[in-house]
């Protein structure tokens, strides 16, 4: 009995008792007071997460991928209540290399919600057409990544 929020920010539902438990930040991106849940087996136990890293060829290739998944995080942000984090990040080593990291509140949120949308469909479209002969010089990127459950620590 999930109550529907305006996510201007993300949240976070506990799964001892199904409500939701955080709301991050305010409209202008900052928050007087830290929020936070701390993560054991008893409430964690269901989340899902990915950790996909990239390593583009060339720095438009990189620009290309940023512009697309800002696109998506926007669409899933206002779409996905499932979705708890969806997010990349550039190494500070390697300006080519970035972490994607999805948080869901289960693997059904992924599997059944995200990964069927036609929006998540399309920007796969996109993600495999950087790698194909005539532009993977210039846009394309190889991937390693790995998927987790049972989270600890605080978000």
């Amino acid at each position: 009995n999930e109550e529907h929020h305006d996510r201007k920010r993300p949240y976070m539902r506990s799964e001892n008792n199904g409500k939701v438990i955080e709301k991050l930040n305010d409209v202008s991106g900052t928050s007087s007071d830290r929020v936070s849940e701390y993560l054991d087996d008893s409430n964690s136990h269901d989340q899902f997460i990915l950790s996909i890293q990239l390593v583009f060829k060339t720095e438009n290739g990189l620009e290309y991928f940023k512009d697309i998944f800002a696109n998506m995080a926007k669409w899933v942000y206002n779409n996905e209540n499932g979705t708890i984090s969806y997010s990349i990040a550039v190494s500070d080593k390697d300006m080519l290399q970035v972490l994607i990291y999805e948080r869901y509140v289960n693997k059904d949120a992924y599997l059944d919600i995200h990964k069927k949308s036609m929006e998540f469909l399309a920007f796969k479209k996109k993600m495999m057409a950087m790698n194909e002969e005539g532009v993977k010089d210039q846009l394309g990127w190889e991937m390693t990544g790995q998927s987790y459950q049972k989270p600890v620590g605080f978000v």
